[in-house]
């Protein structure tokens, strides 16, 4: 399997979505993203 690439933009939105309430079940759920996906996401922004 290939890596992903996700646009910084995509991120920016993960970690808004955490950041206000969203659990990484409903993210994986929603977005069809992998849990090591979302938690390899850069938590700087």
């Amino acid at each position: 399997m290939g890596k992903n690439s996700y646009s910084n933009e995509f991120k920016k939105q993960i970690v808004m979505l955490y950041q206000n309430g969203k659990s990484i079940v409903e993210i994986i759920k929603e977005y069809v993203v992998s849990k090591s996906a979302v938690y390899s996401v850069n938590w700087k922004f």
